[in-house]
């Protein structure tokens, strides 16, 4: 499995686990997102904390968090620009505070100041976690 057909399986499931317009039907929650760490693996991707994130899944949501961390670890040694459109649209692509931190050269706790002063964009909500597009964050 290549960049490209994962990041399509991991949107095809985060799909799944939060739906928009109906209740998640994620048959297995922890087993997908279990599955999701190890593709990532295979490519040489992620860390063992998102696989232990993985174990201690419960509930559709909480798997929808692990799955765009592997989003978001798929993208993060990528050039700048996002890869190539899987089904029309183009890959998620997603920072936690932690990565914009980073990015712009700051701790986590500046991030949150930013957000709160409405320096930086409005995250979204996805799974729990909260996450900023990575475009909006280089975009400053």
């Amino acid at each position: 499995m290549n960049r490209q057909e994962l990041a399509t399986w991991l949107t095809g499931n985060l799909k799944q686990a939060e739906p928009l317009d109906r209740p998640s039907d994620l048959d297995d929650p922890r087993e997908t997102a279990i599955t999701a760490t190890k593709k990532l693996a295979l490519l040489g991707l992620g860390d063992g904390n998102l696989y232990r994130q993985a174990l201690t899944v419960e509930r559709p949501q909480d798997c929808a968090a692990v799955l765009m961390d592997c989003l978001a670890a798929l993208t993060d040694d990528k050039p700048e620009h996002n890869p190539a459109p899987c089904n029309g649209t183009a890959v998620p692509d997603f920072l936690s505070a932690r990565q914009v931190a980073e990015r712009l050269g700051c701790s986590e706790r500046s991030v949150w100041r930013m957000k709160s002063a409405g320096e930086l964009p409005d995250p979204v909500q996805l799974g729990g976690m909260v996450k900023w597009r990575r475009e909006d964050i280089e975009a400053l």
